[in-house]
């Protein structure tokens, strides 16, 4: 997407992107225990929220927003 986003000249294209991103990992959060899982299971599920958290604050920061420390 952020290929085509440049090609494009159009940030939206990521923006609506990380929407899409964050409604989906917020569905799952809810749908998916992390602090009842199994050490091993909480460990992966931890990594894959910080890995989407990642994904997030990097692709607000390449279209300009500052993205917030906390909610």
């Amino acid at each position: 997407k952020l290929v085509e986003s440049a090609d494009q000249y159009d940030p939206s294209i990521i923006a609506n992107y990380l929407s899409n991103l964050a409604i989906k990992i917020n569905h799952w959060y809810h749908n998916y225990s992390v602090t009842e899982s199994n050490d091993e299971l909480k460990k992966v599920r931890l990594n894959f929220i910080k890995a989407t958290q990642r994904v997030l604050v990097d692709g607000l920061k390449i279209i300009g927003i500052k993205p917030l420390d906390r909610m």
